[in-house]
């Protein structure tokens, strides 16, 4: 009598596993894609910072106010800035892009004074890169101050 018994715990453990054991491989995968894709979006924010940390520089943002730059550069304009690189593995791997525009700001005022604010640019850049076939963007913009329009005329 006690090997049916045992017979019959031995397939009801068996059965309890096979319902159970699916939807946790599933959690599990679920967890994994979230993962990858909350990766894929820190690295596209670190790129976009460090690009962004390259371009803002006072030189360089004021040799290109007016610049519609894409990065990696336009094999068709390659007097583009082609020193201008985003991370690697994050670019080849994720098919990332980016164009990066300088202009002079309009609009912002200072709050001591409540007028236009002289001599700000605003750099912007635009991230674009594929998950799979899913596609993704970030844009981060910041402000650099044109020193040129800062300095007090003599």
């Amino acid at each position: 009598m006690r090997r049916g018994f045992g017979l019959i715990a031995a397939v009801i453990a068996a059965l309890l596993l096979a319902i159970a054991v699916p939807p946790l491989v599933g959690l599990f995968s679920g967890s994994y894609r979230t993962l990858a894709a909350s990766e894929a979006a820190l690295l596209a924010e670190v790129a976009a910072s460090d690009l962004l940390e390259r371009v803002t520089d006072p030189t360089f943002a004021m040799n290109h106010i007016g610049d519609r730059l894409e990065v990696p550069s336009d094999p068709a304009h390659p007097e583009t800035v082609s020193n201008l690189r985003l991370m690697e593995p994050f670019a080849s791997h994720y098919r990332a892009k980016a164009i990066v525009t300088i202009e002079r700001a309009t609009g912002h005022k200072n709050p001591a004074t409540d007028k236009e604010e002289q001599g700000l640019l605003e750099v912007r850049v635009e991230m674009t890169w594929d998950e799979g076939k899913i596609p993704h963007s970030l844009d981060t913009r910041t402000m650099v101050g044109d020193l040129e329009a800062l300095r007090p005329s003599s």
